[in-house]
C-alpha cells in the first residue's frame, strides 16, 4: 500500500493517478472516520483491519487536517484529532508515504 498525503485539495487524487497507473486509487476515507464516530464504533480498530483488506497494489489518498484552523466546535476538534490518528496508522503500515503539496509530491517514507 502507498499513501498519498496531503491537504484536501492539494493534489493528491491527481498526483496518485499519475505516478501509480494500475494501482487502485482509493480517496475520501476521512468521511468514513465521521461515520464511524457517529456510529460510536472505534476508527482506529477499523482502520487496521482496513489496511489488511487492501490489495498490495492499493493507492490510499489522505487528507491532512493538521495543518488548518482548528474547529471551535468540540465533535469537530476531536473528529479532526481521529482523521490524525488513523493517518497514522496507514502511513505506519505502507511502502510508502507521499506528501503532496500544490499538486508536488515529496517522499517522506
Amino acid at each position: 500500500m502507498i499513501v498519498v498525503l496531503g491537504g484536501r485539495y492539494a493534489g493528491g487524487a491527481d498526483y496518485a493517478e499519475k505516478h501509480f497507473p494500475g494501482y487502485r486509487i482509493l480517496t475520501g476515507y476521512e468521511e468514513r472516520i465521521r461515520k464511524q464516530m457517529e456510529r460510536g464504533e472505534d476508527p482506529l480498530l477499523l482502520a487496521g483491519s482496513f489496511v489488511e483488506e487492501l490489495e498490495e497494489q492499493s493507492v490510499l489518498v489522505l487528507t491532512e487536517m493538521g495543518c488548518g484552523i482548528v474547529p471551535a466546535e468540540h465533535g469537530e476538534r476531536q473528529f479532526r484529532e481521529m482523521n490524525g490518528r488513523v493517518n497514522c496508522i496507514f502511513a505506519e503500515q505502507a511502502e510508502q508515504v507521499i506528501r503532496v503539496i500544490a499538486g508536488v509530491g515529496q517522499r517522506i517514507k
